[in-house]
């Protein structure tokens, strides 16, 4: 069976280097490091102190509040990134079949909007809870926000397989066009679990660095 052709017209960034492709491949070409130590909690007691943060990122230039407002910033990133990349491409919607454009997007939950449910149950009780609870705290939250917001109404799924799960989803993407179940797919990964409770766990994997100073932390070459 020949395989359909697939290309990739645009794309989109939201980094600690910058908060666009062009000022994030400018960071990168002049070998600028985003790691810096980590301002979201107190790590006395942590032995990591490092992180990378996206900072002067405004959510409120690319979605409406009430958005901002019911999502992780996880969602706030991909939602930038994928208009970017929409804008690069010239993907004109009203020129689409909406069905044949679709999403795979993939992510980390995060843990704060877990720990604050669970927090808000215990006071308030079952009744009284956050009714978007679970659409918050699902890994589909990214994938299903940037169909709806783009009008893409095509195949949309997240794919969760760890530190793999952003290429995943690319490949996931890649497949859905080469087997004629898609025209257009919008991919890519996006995260925001720098919160207490990720990083510690994460640390007791072994899987981030211990070093002090910024500079040098995570330096694989």
């Amino acid at each position: 069976m020949d395989r359909r052709r697939v290309v990739i017209t645009g794309i989109g960034a939201v980094t600690p280097l910058g908060l666009n492709v062009k000022e994030f491949w400018a960071g990168l070409s002049a070998g600028k490091s985003g790691i810096d130590y980590i301002s979201y909690f107190d790590t006395g007691n942590y032995q990591v102190k490092v992180d990378a943060e996206v900072n002067g990122f405004d959510p409120a230039r690319y979605m409406d509040l009430k958005i901002v407002d019911r999502t992780p910033k996880a969602v706030h990133f991909a939602i930038a990134a994928a208009k970017e990349a929409v804008e690069m491409a010239r993907l004109d919607m009203s020129q689409e079949t909406a069905e044949r454009v679709g999403v795979i997007t993939s992510t980390m939950i995060e843990n704060d909007y877990i720990i604050k449910g669970f927090e808000n149950l215990q006071k308030r009780g079952p009744r009284r809870g956050d009714p978007l609870f679970i659409t918050k705290v699902s890994p589909a939250v990214v994938s299903s926000q940037i169909g709806m917001l783009l009008g893409a109404k095509g195949p949309n799924s997240s794919v969760n397989s760890l530190c793999a799960s952003g290429a995943d989803a690319m490949g996931t993407a890649l497949n859905h066009i080469r087997l004629g179940y898609a025209d257009v797919m919008i991919t890519g990964g996006a995260d925001a679990s720098l919160e207490a409770t990720a990083i510690a766990g994460l640390n007791m994997l072994g899987a981030l660095s211990r070093e002090i100073d910024p500079a040098k932390a995570c330096r694989p070459f």
